[in-house]
């Protein structure tokens, strides 16, 4: 519903200009960083101890549901940023923090591999290259 280079929705254009209006207020209020503090302090093992000491935590089952619905909260904040980033490239001071943010929180799980919060930032990055630098250069003879 936002104007951008991915997709559109062939939306009016009143809906469209209202949405990016909306979106784009989120964004100059400091989204990204307000993202990134929720990823570093909506650790799962802390969340949930913090539910066990409060006696909120039921049995096996019940740790296992709020195991994944906090990792699904933490996957959807960062899929946020890899969606905004295929519409409209986040500014460079944005880029920066998350990557400070990888730098310090890269999540792997037992395997090595990139948790999937993890994999959506990076995507985000990596979507905010602009390549055709590399496409234009002239080839070497």
């Amino acid at each position: 519903m936002r104007e951008g280079k991915t997709w559109t929705f062939g939306l009016q254009h009143n809906v469209v200009d209202m949405v990016t209006s909306f979106t784009s207020d989120l964004m100059n209020e400091g989204l990204v960083q307000k993202i990134l503090d929720i990823l570093i302090t909506a650790d799962v093992t802390t969340e949930v101890e913090k539910l066990e000491q409060g006696h909120a935590v039921g049995d096996v089952t019940h740790r296992l549901m709020l195991r994944e619905a906090i990792t699904e909260y933490r996957i959807t904040l960062s899929e946020v940023l890899f969606v905004w980033s295929c519409q409209n490239p986040l500014p460079a001071n944005d880029c920066l923090k998350v990557l400070c943010h990888l730098k310090k929180h890269c999540n792997t799980d037992k395997e090595g591999a990139l948790e999937a919060d993890t994999m959506a930032l990076f995507m985000a990055i990596l979507y905010n290259i602009d390549w055709s630098l590399f496409l234009i250069t002239p080839l070497l003879s």
